[in-house]
């Protein structure tokens, strides 16, 4: 008689050998709809749904299959090939199931359901007293390739945006090579904003090498949004011409020891002109080296009724990194003189069944002879408490700084920007700090192919110049509760959508929040990252 043997990882692995070697007989990729009879939500339509989706091509899981026949058996390589096919977000499921074939052979089934990729959207959204509308066509598995294509057209009343529209595509293979390419432009009458980047990168735990190159092309105008006293020097101020590009190159090597360590090279040329000299920011027109030394170790655990119902990969571990480099001017468009760049960046979690904390410390300046310029610190803590199956205490705490950064810097809060209720453009400065706190309620109540969820919700944030200590700062804050509509047929965390009503504790009055995804992720992840120059982030709307 044979004997199944199932590996479902959703809580534990429960598979284990004796001494005797194992080895994999056959593989077999097992491919279902994203409708079948027996799921709870069959109905009527479901053949319909079925014929007229791509079901995904059998060589993009092939592509991500870390064992082969005649292989070992080994229990990590299951547990990878699962987290790796859950990260293409092309299914709501995936397992990988034994059958013994003869003594110490067994023949592999991988077992993935698709989920649904279309999405035509009439998009409506609420920022502070601002309505945004218009339509979006989403596919994030064109004709099963796993290629992902969006392009939608939306008309925005904050500051007056008007309509805007958003081309993107995204390969995670390109030819079913390790190249990713990705491509984005985005345009409305004041902007344009153009990305391409085609990247190499660390995909499995063997992966040696990293490379890639990407360039940026943004022109027109940006909104002026900083404080009284630069409004009182530019009283008749609201836009910021723009004319930039920048190229980026990098190749990284890692190797593994107790934890995974990468040594990173990255190239970076910018060329920009903002109009007024007074506007320039920090390291425009500058050339850059940088040289990256960073580590990271991982234990990962699928967990759900964190952000969303489905499972999700939780990383417990940690990510270090220190960066050193060398900036220099490009002098013919007017580049400050060159820097010496020292940067550091540490992050930790842990995570107990009903616990996880995680904390992530930033520091950053840059020297010429012994003074230092451009001083950038930043701290993000993530954790939550499930209280209950059904109840998870979440927050989330973000903050950024700087000291002697003598160049324009411009931060926002407001609705899209930790604190809801807010809107657009109204509080901007030099530094900011948000916290945000949900109450969020898992209830398993589902109405068709949707699952509900609530949240009760406090949000408080502020904004200040480096003129001002935070303690004279004013801080802004909102409550709330809200409800999420999560998508059955999808893992992708943005097809949850939320529904919060914020009051205002400064305008004394209710809003509407509306989006997509949860407000802010629970968990965060202990990734590979490039050496970057930190603090050069800017709110342009």
């Amino acid at each position: 008689m044979k004997h199944i043997i199932f590996f479902i990882f959703i809580i534990t692995p429960i598979f284990s050998f004796a001494n005797d070697i194992t080895n994999i007989n056959s593989i077999t990729i097992d491919r279902k709809k994203v409708f079948e009879k027996e799921d709870k939500d069959w109905f009527f339509g479901a053949p319909f749904f079925n014929s007229v989706h791509f079901l995904t091509k059998k060589y993009i899981i092939e592509d991500e299959i870390l064992f082969a026949i005649n292989d070992t058996i080994s229990e990590d390589s299951f547990l990878e090939t699962e987290r790796n096919l859950r990260a293409t977000g092309l299914f709501t499921e995936v397992k990988i199931e034994l059958e013994e074939n003869s003594e110490n052979n067994y023949d592999v089934f991988v077992i993935t359901k698709d989920r649904w990729s279309f999405y035509p959207s009439i998009l409506f959204g609420i920022i502070g007293e601002d309505m945004n509308y218009g339509g979006r066509l989403q596919e994030f598995n064109l004709f099963g390739t796993g290629t992902y294509i969006n392009m939608s057209g939306i008309f925005r009343e904050e500051l007056d945006i008007g309509l805007e529209g958003l081309f993107e595509l995204r390969n995670q293979r390109i030819f079913r090579s390790e190249l990713a390419l990705d491509v984005s432009i985005l345009a409305n009458q004041y902007i344009t904003r153009q990305d391409v980047k085609i990247h190499k990168d660390y995909r499995t735990l063997a992966t040696t090498n990293s490379y890639g190159i990407s360039a940026n092309n943004n022109f027109g105008k940006e909104f002026f949004l900083n404080d009284i006293f630069l409004k009182y020097l530019f009283p008749d101020l609201k836009f910021l011409p723009i004319n930039e590009k920048t190229i980026k190159t990098w190749y990284s090597r890692a190797w593994k020891m107790n934890d995974f360590v990468y040594l990173t090279g990255l190239l970076e040329y910018n060329k920009t002109d903002r109009g007024l000299n007074f506007f320039q920011r920090a390291y425009d027109n500058q050339g850059k080296i940088l040289v990256g030394f960073s580590s990271s170790a991982q234990n990962f655990y699928a967990v759900e009724r964190i952000n969303s119902y489905n499972i999700e990969d939780l990383e417990e571990g940690g990510w270090g990194t220190a960066i050193l480099g060398k900036t220099f001017p490009i002098a013919s468009y007017g580049g400050e003189r060159g820097f010496f760049y020292v940067a550091g960046q540490a992050e930790k979690s842990v995570y107990t069944k009903d616990f996880y904390l995680f904390g992530q410390l930033t520091g950053a300046s840059s020297f010429s002879s012994d003074f230092a310029k451009y001083t950038y610190q930043s701290f993000l803590g993530l954790g939550f408490v499930r209280l209950n199956e059904k109840l998870l205490l979440a927050a989330k705490f973000d903050q950024q700084a700087v000291w002697n950064w003598p160049r324009f810097r411009q931060l926002v809060i407001d609705e899209t920007r930790g604190l809801r209720g807010y809107s657009a453009g109204e509080l901007a400065g030099d530094n900011r700090l948000t916290t945000n706190i949900e109450l969020r309620y898992f209830p398993d109540w589902q109405v068709f192919i949707f699952k509900l969820s609530g949240a009760l919700f406090y949000d408080i944030a502020s904004v200040w110049n480096q003129t001002i200590e935070i303690f004279d700062s004013k801080f802004y804050s909102s409550i709330g509760a809200g409800l999420r509509l999560h998508f059955t047929k999808s893992d992708n965390p943005l097809h949850t959508f939320r529904i919060d009503f914020p009051y205002n504790f400064h305008t004394k009055k209710v809003g509407i929040s509306l989006g997509v995804s949860q407000y802010f992720e629970a968990f965060g992840k202990h990734r590979f990252r490039l050496p970057e120059i930190y603090g050069t982030e800017f709110d342009f709307e």
